[in-house]
């Protein structure tokens, strides 16, 4: 007796029988097919068959839906069938309610038409008062044209006079410029003469001016500062006024000890001042005028020259 080779089965079975153990491995293969197409089958039906059972569960509900959509049906039938009913009587209302315009609209024409009648009696009788008032004005306008034409010829007649009269001027206006004419021919001799006298004079300045010898001096001074610009001539400045070009100051002169004021000094306009020993003059001559600062220049008489000759002399006199 030979062992078995499956040790999960009896021995004696397969060891005593071959046959039987054929068809015992033949039937288990068909049970195991069997199964797997029972389940395969059981899968892919599963779904199916709820969605049947799904729709068997509702079927009462909707039953119960057709039986209220079937009642809605018969209480709308009803409702139309009292609307079907009613109509005549809504028809009758209406007829009513045409009635009743029509009145109301034939009592309003009427009622507008006296209005209108009215109204047009009023605008007649008030135009007819504005035309009683206009011809009234008339004919006071008429009655004043009279007046009016009667100073009209006044007027005429003042003009008239007022020409002659402005005629009466033109001759006198004439007869002025031709005096006018001959004073001024007189004049313009007089300022002839009097150039003539003004050149000769210049001239005279001109030689004395010559003679008279003269050194210039630049400078710039500073505000609230003072300087020496020339032996024994101080400058300072206190106040300046950029706007109109002009400073206020002092000068103070050695040997003599004296101070010339100096106030609201236009630029361009010279200062002239002399000396206790000296006769002849300086000028003190500013050019340029700035916020901090003032610049110009000073002549003063040359070493050497006292301006005592007699030429000199004479000129100034």
């Amino acid at each position: 007796m030979q062992p078995s080779r499956n040790p999960g089965l009896p021995p004696l079975i397969f060891a005593e029988n071959p046959s039987r153990r054929k068809k015992f491995i033949r039937g288990a293969a068909w049970a195991s097919i069997a199964a797997l197409l029972g389940v395969g089958a059981y899968r892919y039906s599963f779904p199916e068959i709820r969605k049947q059972a799904d729709l068997l569960a509702r079927l009462p509900g909707l039953q119960q839906s057709a039986a209220a959509a079937q009642q809605r049906i018969r209480a709308a039938e009803d409702r139309l069938a009292a609307l079907s009913a009613d109509q005549d009587g809504v028809a009758a209302r209406v007829t009513r309610l045409e009635s009743r315009v029509t009145a109301n609209l034939q009592t309003a024409r009427k009622q507008t038409q006296e209005i209108v009648a009215q109204a047009q009696q009023h605008i007649e009788a008030e135009h007819a008062g504005r035309m009683d008032a206009l011809q009234a004005r008339l004919g006071v306008v008429e009655a004043s044209q009279g007046e009016e034409q009667t100073r009209l010829v006044q007027l005429q007649n003042e003009v008239s006079a007022a020409r002659e009269q402005i005629a009466r001027q033109s001759q006198q206006i004439a007869f002025l410029q031709q005096e006018t004419g001959r004073q001024l021919d007189g004049v313009s001799r007089q300022v002839a003469r009097l150039d003539r006298d003004a050149d000769r004079e210049r001239r005279n300045l001109g030689s004395l001016s010559a003679k008279v010898e003269r050194k210039r001096i630049d400078f710039e001074i500073a505000k609230n500062h003072s300087r020496e610009v020339a032996p024994g001539v101080t400058i300072e400045v206190t106040r300046i006024d950029v706007g109109y070009r002009k400073f206020d100051g002092w000068i103070w002169l050695l040997p003599d000890r004296r101070t010339v004021w100096v106030r609201q000094q236009s630029a361009q306009r010279p200062v002239i001042f002399y000396t206790k020993d000296d006769n002849r003059p300086r000028e003190l001559v500013i050019t340029h005028v700035t916020k901090n600062s003032v610049a110009g220049y000073l002549l003063a008489p040359a070493p050497g020259y006292d301006g005592s000759s007699p030429d000199a002399i004479a000129a100034l006199q």
